[in-house]
Formats: structure tokens, C-alpha cells, sequence
């Protein structure tokens, strides 16, 4: 029987050749079913003799802009089946809206919040300072990681697709990793395990969720010197088709302001769309906070030795 790859083989999922980001944001399914004509007929002809018959027009587009050639495309959506039925009750729970036996636990060491800039707007905010990656792993397996990253996923990917069709036209969803309040003196890179899980839900999503994910900013960064040492870590655990990362740098509020524009919305009604805890995050004693950080993240040498195992694993 087939099976998903295992985390260490997860480089023979086929990978999408568009990048994230805006490209194909807001084209009219009618437009794209007119261009794509003959790769969609190409397509379903080869779908057709493996009784692969459950996408309508509007999904094997959208794989088509995602994985862009037929072969690469029939690839993605043979392995999409294969990762649907092993993942059945991951998937289907999360289109149900049911949390998975084991959510508690996981979310305990993480928080992730949904801001809705705009009506048919959705970004995925990441707290980093809230997330303990040593702690999450001791509390729940490898495997329950990765399925709840995966329920997440489904679940954002739930909205993307209805929304899409409601509008007749490809929408995506952005992410917000937002560092504010992070403590840099404790900063550590996460476990392997960890890492790995979170490149195993990228790999998973990527074939199932086409074109699913647009814009990446991150906020609340200290200093230049911090700024490369995300950057290191975050190549470990991103998707293959992640494109330009937005940093975004200022005040908190022209950070916020910032991702607003990164979605070509406008910053004054975006910024009144705001959820509690990034409004509350605008407050000038935490902003007094982040100079201390910036000031222990560029000078003191817990900081260069996180680089410097940075560098070696980069290496590896």
C-alpha cells in the first residue's frame, strides 16, 4: 500500500514551482480556466485512467498556476490522494471543526492567533516568545505535531478555498511571525524533532493546498544581527515555494502598518481591524523592553554562539 514519505524522504513530494506570495492573488478562475485550456485537458486526460476524479475545474487550475507543467501537477495530485487517505482523520476533523484529542497539550507550548484585516483577508499570526519548543516536544509525540500542524493548515485551507470560490478568484492567506516580547537571552534553537516536524506539515500542505499561502512578514526583530539569526532558523523549517520575506522594521505600529501594505490594504482601516492582543502590543513600555533586547541580542556572546550552531547546521 502507498504511504506518505517518511520526514527524512520528504524530498520526493513533488514541490510547486510558483513561489509564495502574490503571484496569481485576485485572478479571475475564468480568466486562468480560458489560459490554462489545453493543460487542462491534458491533465484530465491522465487523471481520467486512474480514476482520479473528485477535482473540478476550479481545483486542477489552481494546481496548475501552483505546480505550473501537467506532469509536475499530475505528480502533486497523486501524492495529494495518498496524503488524504492517510491523513482521513486529520482532514476530516478539521473540516468538521473538531480539535484533535491531543490539541490541549500541544497548544498549551504555543500560541497562533487569526486576524481578519479585511472581510476576505486571513493572517496566521505566530508568537514566538509564546511557543516553547523543548517543552511542546516532551508533551506530545512527532507525530501528533505534525498532525495538528496539519489540522491547522486544513483548517486555514477550508477558508482560502471557499472564500476563493466565492469570489471567483484565487485568494491565499498571509502569516505574521511576530518575535515581540521575545527574550533574547534565552533564545535557543528548537529540537530537531521539532524542526523536522514543522518541515514535514510544510511538505504535507504544500501538495495538498495549492497556492494556499501569500504573504510572510516578520515583526519584532531587535537589530540587524538578530534579523540574520532568524533568518538562519527559519530556512530550516519553511516551505520549498517560500518566496520574498517581508521584515518589518520601526515602531510597532509601523510594523503592524507595514504588513497591512505587504497585502496592499489600506493601513488605516486595516490597523482598526486589529485584535486585542497586537493593539495591546502597541504599549511604550515594551517598546523600552525591545531597546534592552537589541542591546544584549548585538553584544553578548550567548547570542553570537546561537549563530555560530546556526552556521554549522546550515553546513550539515
Amino acid at each position: 500500500a502507498c504511504s506518505i514519505p517518511p520526514p527524512d524522504d520528504l524530498m520526493s513530494l513533488p514541490t510547486p514551482k510558483t513561489k509564495t506570495g502574490r503571484t496569481f492573488l485576485d485572478c479571475p478562475f475564468s480568466e486562468l480556466l480560458q489560459s490554462k485550456a489545453a493543460d487542462l485537458a491534458a491533465l484530465k486526460a491522465q487523471l481520467g485512467p486512474l480514476g482520479i476524479d473528485s477535482y473540478d475545474d476550479i481545483a486542477l487550475v489552481r494546481y496548475l498556476c501552483g505546480f505550473v507543467d501537467v506532469s509536475n501537477t499530475l505528480a502533486a495530485i497523486q501524492a495529494a490522494e495518498v496524503i488524504k487517505k492517510d491523513k482521513a482523520a486529520v482532514l476530516d476533523a478539521a473540516s468538521s471543526n473538531t480539535p484533535l484529542p491531543y490539541a490541549d497539550k500541544i497548544e498549551a507550548h504555543q500560541s497562533t492567533a487569526v486576524w481578519y484585516p479585511s472581510p476576505n483577508c486571513l493572517v496566521k499570526v505566530i508568537r514566538v516568545p509564546q511557543t516553547d519548543a523543548k517543552l511542546l516536544m516532551k508533551a506530545a509525540t512527532m507525530e501528533e505535531v505534525v498532525d495538528h500542524g496539519l489540522h491547522m493548515c486544513r483548517e486555514i485551507w477550508n477558508w482560502v478555498d471557499s472564500t476563493s470560490r466565492a469570489e471567483g478568484c484565487i485568494k491565499k492567506y498571509s502569516i505574521m511571525v511576530d518575535f515581540h516580547g521575545m527574550r533574547w537571552r534565552n533564545a535557543s534553537i528548537p529540537p530537531a524533532t521539532y524542526r523536522k516536524a514543522l518541515k514535514e506539515v510544510s511538505a504535507l500542505s504544500e501538495v495538498l493546498h495549492p497556492l494556499m499561502l501569500g504573504g510572510n512578514a516578520i515583526l519584532g526583530l531587535p537589530g540587524a544581527s538578530v534579523g540574520d539569526m532568524v533568518l538562519k532558523a527559519a530556512k530550516m523549517v519553511l516551505p520549498k515555494s517560500i518566496g520574498n520575506l517581508t521584515i518589518c522594521s520601526g515602531s510597532r505600529e509601523k510594523q503592524i502598518q507595514t504588513v497591512c501594505q505587504m497585502m496592499e490594504l489600506d493601513p488605516a482601516r486595516c490597523m482598526s481591524r486589529l485584535p486585542d492582543f497586537l493593539r495591546n502590543s502597541m504599549n511604550i513600555d515594551e517598546v523600552r523592553d525591545d531597546e534592552e533586547e537589541k542591546e544584549f541580542a548585538e553584544n553578548h556572546p550567548a547570542a553570537a554562539k546561537v549563530m555560530q550552531e546556526l552556521q554549522e547546521l546550515e553546513n550539515q
